[in-house]
Parts: C-alpha cells; structure tokens; sequence
C-alpha cells in the first residue's frame, strides 16, 4: 500500500514537471519558431488561462499528497505561480518575443480560476461531509 501511494506521487509529480517543463518551453520560443508562428494570435494570447488553470490544478494535487490544501495554501499557490508567470514574461525578451502584462494577467486570471474551481468542486464538499458527520443525530 505504501508502495503504490509513493508510485502515484512520483506519477502526480511527473506530470506536474513535464507540464511545467511544457509551458515554459512554449512561453520561452522565438516567434521565429514554426511551432510559435502557425498559432493565431488570438489563440496564443487565450492559452495562457487554460495552461496556468492547468499548471495550478497540477499544483494543487501534488500539494495535497503531503499537506491539506486551505484557502491560505490555494492563495500561496496562486501567488506563485503569478510571479513565475510574470518572471516568464520578464524573459521573454532575451528570446526574440515581447513581454506582455496582459499575458502575466490572464496567466493570474487563469491560475485564480482554477483555484476556485478546485476549492468549490473538490475542497468546499469535503469540508461540508465532515460538519455534516459531526453533527449529533437527533
């Protein structure tokens, strides 16, 4: 048992690195690139919400392998993961590509929406099914 719970956090925690490794890579290349220039516009300046929703979801679920996720952890996580991208937006330039604070913005916008997400869907329930079975039956 004890095994299979250390193979799953060394799972969680690949995929968090691979996914970190992923929007890095993809913050960081050249506009010169193939893979950079094929992409609209639109679409490269939507992508930050749903890559930094992703990233802090990951976060979150590797966090929760070794302490309880709280709101104050959730706000810490997302305060995190905002610099990081405002670092990423920072570098930019060093790679032929502009920084942006609406990028550093949506990279907020969508690190805060998964936390939310997280802490109504997965957190808030948990916390009601514990008050819920401590309550005296009448």
């Amino acid at each position: 048992m004890i095994q299979n719970e250390k193979n799953r956090r060394r799972v969680k925690i690949f995929v968090w690195l691979c996914t970190l490794i992923g929007v890095v890579t993809m913050s960081l290349l050249p506009e010169s690139s193939p893979v950079i220039e094929n992409i609209p516009p639109v679409w490269a300046d939507l992508a930050h919400v749903p890559a930094y929703a992703l990233l802090t979801f990951l976060t979150v679920f590797v966090t929760e392998t070794r302490v309880r996720v709280s709101p104050a952890i959730l706000v810490v996580i997302v305060m995190m993961l905002s610099l990081f991208g405002g670092v990423i937006e920072i570098l930019q330039p060093i790679t032929g590509r502009t920084a942006d604070i609406m990028d550093a913005l949506r990279n907020m916008v969508g690190s805060g929406f998964a936390a939310w997400v997280y802490w109504i869907w997965m957190a808030r329930p948990l916390d009601t099914a514990k008050k819920a079975a401590k309550k005296p039956v009448p």
